[in-house]
């Protein structure tokens, strides 16, 4: 669980660049020569019937597609890309099932909508116990120099090499 949230987690930390790669083409239009923020919404509007307006996220660049917010009759939320040239819809998407909203659910809810928030609420909370109880049994006393604290002690036998190689690796990994 501790490797799967730290990969989802990670995944989930570089989300602006993730959506740049997968939104590439719709950063990557004509200059606009003469924005309306206004037109672009009517377009988006017209996209999805009945659809009420959100947000409208400003452009990256000058050759991005406006990308409006809507919300549907049924409560679910629709993300359209917009051409800022020519007030044409590019594309609608559901805003549940873009890259990052299923990365998102995957983290917190392991898919499993409530039931898995609190699960893995219970392993975050239980991780952070083994972290600060490791570091506890693991605190040298009187001990000198940085051998068995910051490396192991390979050149050791039996239970103090072992000692060792687990107490360090644990350190490195909690740091």
């Amino acid at each position: 669980f501790v490797a799967f949230l730290s990969l989802t987690g990670a995944v989930y930390l570089f989300k602006p660049q993730i959506d740049d790669w997968i939104d590439w083409r719709y950063d990557h239009l004509p200059t606009v020569q003469s924005p309306s923020p206004k037109r672009d919404v009517q377009a988006a509007l017209s996209a999805v019937p009945q659809g009420a307006f959100l947000a409208y996220e400003l452009p990256r660049t000058s050759q991005s597609a406006a990308r409006i917010l809507l919300s549907r009759p049924d409560g679910e939320a629709v993300r359209v890309y917009v051409n800022r040239n020519t007030h044409t819809v590019l594309k609608t998407v559901l805003e549940e099932s873009r890259f990052e909203r299923l990365v998102f659910r995957l983290h917190g809810q392991l898919l499993l909508g409530n039931v898995g928030s609190v699960i893995m609420e219970m392993i975050a909370s239980w991780t952070i116990v083994l972290i600060v109880t490791g570091l506890l049994l693991w605190w040298p006393r009187g001990q000198k120099g940085l051998a068995g604290v910051v490396y192991p002690r390979l050149g050791t036998k039996g239970r103090t090499r072992w000692r060792d190689l687990h107490a360090v690796t644990g350190v490195w990994a909690s740091v």
